[in-house]
């Protein structure tokens, strides 16, 4: 009987431990442990892949990245705007 309680207390801490993983939000802010946790998935994908905190912080890796293809993209795009108008501008004082 002892031996059952001990077991469910312990299925439920397991449990419980899951049920606390970081968010993708978390893991945005908090790079160090962001890459921590992904080397450790990728270190024991066949264990760890479908973990919460894996999945969580893989898709964070994802947002990350996309964010910064996009200020990229719109970075290059202003750049290239201000080159277009200096090119203008010279293009007009020339007639």
């Amino acid at each position: 009987m002892k031996i059952e309680a001990v077991c469910a207390s312990v299925a439920l801490c397991l449990l419980g431990f899951e049920a606390l993983a970081n968010t993708v939000d978390w893991y945005k802010a908090n790079t160090n442990e962001l890459t921590a946790m992904i080397k450790k998935c990728r270190n024991n994908p066949g264990e760890l892949r479908n973990t919460p905190d894996c999945i969580n912080a893989s898709a964070a890796v994802d947002q990350l990245r996309s964010e910064l293809a996009e200020k990229s993209a719109k970075a290059y795009s202003a750049k290239s705007n201000a080159e277009l108008e200096a090119m203008y501008k010279n293009t007009k004082k020339r007639e």
